[in-house]
């Protein structure tokens, strides 16, 4: 029990440095500052019904935007939310609006310390032994846990329990039919999902799925028998594209053919009690509300920080046209474990390309296909985009910088619809499962314009969905401004530690399992 008592005063020690040591010269200080500062200071040790100042911080990001929100009006410059080193715990997202923007052309400035953490984990305690499955373990789920797809183990990403598809499959107009019956006799089939990876012809690797640019999920909806029916939306918006008449095989998007390929042979399948065979691999039982973890070796469950992704918005900016947020940064913090759970849902992953969806119950029929079958709906591209755990909408002059966005479940930075003359800058993303930086939105929606992007550095995605990219620029008004990365002090310090990580991760992966 060294390890954790130790983490808390380290913790402790910390935020007292951050927010100044009662009796010391930087408190007293900041007594005689707080008179004539509008700046609000936050704590993970602090409480919402203090005043907010050096001496007494507030606990949570909605506090501190609440009073930040108030103050920004008597502010005579910028107003600075100081976030102390240590972890915050949001289940729901820090919703900023028109209100909370800088005032009189000064900003709002969310400052972190460089070990100041956004966090919508939750961590899973108490792990015994499963009875009658060697080294597999199980814990209860945390409470308000209903459901994710992803968990990390002292911060390296675990795999949802997956493996090849155990029996023969037929395609139906509504699923398969299946050489045997054993899906039916699965614990949950319903949470199983299929995956199909496009591969590569050139390289003799398999390929299935629709096409080269994409790779859609769905999750069974009923299997009995040798009957597997699929869920729905998902599996008509992935297997019913309408294709040119002239050009067979090849879909009106101009992204991939009509259909799965390859006799819709799935490449894998993932989420099932029963797939668990492999060290790294997790399960989530939601209706006996537990956990399945089979350990690594080295990984001491009882000592280890699991966490479970959670929430599915950390920060969430809603501007609008008419009244936009604007005048905002955010400083040297970092955004993690959150999570994305619409692939889970009947609705799926049917992607277009870099994670761009088709979505609804009649997508494949309408959507874009205006001019091409009655009834189509313009204008083109616009399908749904994979949201970013970090969002923005109608922004103006928003600012990340010397940040990190790590152990993410969607995209990580969405600088979305109306996004105008904002930046991003010497920031980190990496361990994201889509898409690591979104600019703009699709056609017909307002698009962005001056952006500049300089000087991050991303790398280590995408780690859940493949089709995904490094920064999309979705629909923009203007090019915007991208330069190559050149590290900073701060990025060289995280990489550095990251290249360790990794490198003890795979010296652990490359020894012998029990």
């Amino acid at each position: 029990m060294l390890a954790p008592r130790r983490a808390a005063l380290v913790a402790a020690l910390s935020a007292a440095l951050a927010l100044g040591v009662p009796g010391s010269s930087t408190a007293a200080g900041a007594d005689s500052a707080d008179a004539h500062s509008a700046d609000v200071y936050v704590s993970p040790m602090g409480d919402d019904h203090a005043q907010g100042n050096a001496r007494h911080p507030v606990k949570t990001l909605q506090r501190a935007r609440d009073l930040a929100r108030a103050r920004s009006s008597h502010a005579d410059g910028d107003l600075t939310v100081h976030l102390a080193s240590g972890t915050y715990r949001t289940e729901k997202p820090l919703v900023l609006d028109a209100r909370d923007s800088g005032r009189d052309g000064h900003r709002i400035i969310w400052q972190g310390t460089g070990s100041t953490v956004i966090s919508g984990g939750r961590k899973i305690e108490g792990w015994r032994p499963v009875r009658g499955r060697p080294g597999l373990y199980s814990a209860p789920a945390p409470h308000g846990l209903a459901d994710t797809r992803q968990l990390y183990v002292d911060g390296v990403r675990a795999q949802r329990a997956r493996g090849e598809v155990p029996v023969g499959l037929t395609v139906t107009p509504t699923g398969y039919t299946t050489t045997a019956d054993t899906l039916a006799h699965w614990r949950h089939p319903s949470d199983a999902e299929f995956v199909y990876s496009s591969g590569e012809e050139l390289w003799n690797v398999e390929r299935n799925g629709l096409g080269q640019w994409t790779e859609p999920r769905c999750r069974i909806a009923e299997a009995e028998g040798t009957t597997l029916t699929m869920v729905q939306p998902c599996w008509d918006n992935s297997n019913k594209r309408v294709e040119f008449p002239d050009i067979p095989g090849r879909s009106v998007s101009m992204v991939g053919p009509g259909h799965l390929t390859n006799d819709g042979k799935a490449s894998y399948i993932e989420n099932a009690y029963e797939l668990l065979d492999q060290p790294g691999e997790w399960y989530l039982d939601r209706s006996a509300r537990t956990v399945y973890y089979l350990p690594r070796k080295g990984e001491d469950l009882h000592r280890a920080d699991v966490e479970a992704a959670s929430a599915e918005k950390l920060v969430d900016g809603r501007g609008t046209a008419e009244a936009p947020v604007h005048d905002v940064a955010f400083r040297g913090l970092q955004f993690s474990y959150a999570t994305w759970l619409t692939p889970s849902r009947p609705e799926g992953f049917s992607e277009i390309q870099a994670g761009y969806t088709i979505t609804g119950p009649t997508g494949w029929a309408t959507q874009g296909l205006c001019g091409f079958v009655e009834g189509g709906t313009c204008p083109f591209a616009s399908w749904t985009k994979m949201p970013g755990n970090v969002s923005f909408t109608y922004g103006k002059r928003i600012e990340f910088s010397d940040s990190i966005f790590t152990h993410l479940g969607a995209a990580g930075l969405e600088l979305g619809t109306g996004t105008a003359d904002s930046r991003v800058s010497g920031s980190i993303f990496t361990d994201i499962s889509g898409n690591g930086l979104e600019i703009g939105g699709v056609d017909g929606q307002t698009p962005a314009s001056g952006v500049e992007v300089t000087n991050n550095h991303l790398y280590g995605l995408p780690r859940e969905y493949h089709g995904s990219v490094g920064i999309l620029n979705g629909h923009p008004a203007q090019h915007h401004r991208a330069q190559p990365a050149r590290p900073s002090r701060l990025q060289r310090d995280i990489h550095g530690l990251g290249r360790l990580a990794r490198q003890d991760r795979l010296a652990r992966d490359a020894q012998p399992q029990p």
